[in-house]
């Protein structure tokens, strides 16, 4: 460059790529390890290192199927098409008529997230619910949102594609009511897959509970300032 400095590089392209016999990439199943499979597939291929091998089972074995099922100039981009797809089901897909979830509570569909926004908590923020909660958020959110819940810092799949906002902040946790991102949990948003059928209602408000709890001064952030 012009003036001297250096452009950046990512961390996890090697300059000289290591040289293998053979590349063998194994996907597992799940929902959200198949989201977090696209984004390290992505980062293996800046790294240059194109399987020779590839086997999954469940949602693990159609993303093995696109990669083993195109060039590799054009892996990423089909994993991106599939994920950005299959997070957006079509209206009333989690309301269809006579049917509730297991635990008895009907969804309000995403398109009336205005009307869920208003749904209050009917679980309250005690520390076993915020326990759960946390169990539950590294479990199915970590991927994306990072054990932080700061969103696209150290989130293995928000770092490749599209970062989510920051949990934590003051302002968004203001702007948030718990129904609203209670609904969000459970049937998607624009990019966020809907978890409404791998998690009950109830554990989706413990999920509320422990991101209230690290707003400043909530329970997770007193505890953080202790001695």
């Amino acid at each position: 460059m012009a003036d001297g400095s250096r452009p950046l590089k990512k961390t996890h392209v090697p300059a000289r790529p290591p040289q293998f016999e053979r590349i063998a990439l194994l996907l597992q199943r799940g929902g959200a390890l198949g989201a977090y499979q696209g984004g390290v597939y992505q980062a293996l291929a800046e790294a240059h290192l194109h399987p020779d091998w590839v086997a999954g089972i469940s949602i693990g074995a159609i993303n093995a199927a696109l990669i083993a099922g195109n060039p590799p100039e054009h892996r990423v981009e089909k994993l991106r098409a599939f994920w950005e797809t299959v997070s957006k089901p079509p209206p009333g897909a989690f309301d269809p008529a006579g049917v509730v979830p297991r635990d008895g509570e009907a969804f309000i569909p995403k398109e009336q997230r205005d009307a869920a926004a208003k749904v209050p908590n009917p679980v309250k923020a005690s520390p076993e619910s915020i326990a759960l909660g946390r169990d539950r958020f590294a479990t199915f959110c970590t991927p994306c949102h990072g054990p932080e819940a700061k969103g696209g810092v150290t989130g293995p799949v928000a770092t490749k594609f599209i970062p989510p906002p920051d949990l934590t902040n003051p302002d968004l946790q203001r702007q948030r009511t718990d129904g609203y991102w209670h609904s969000y949990i459970v049937v998607g948003g624009a990019v966020m897959p809907a978890y409404g059928e791998a998690l009950s209602s109830q554990e989706a408000w413990h999920i509320v509970n422990y991101l209230r709890s690290l707003a400043p001064g909530g329970a997770a952030g007193r505890a953080a300032a202790k001695p």
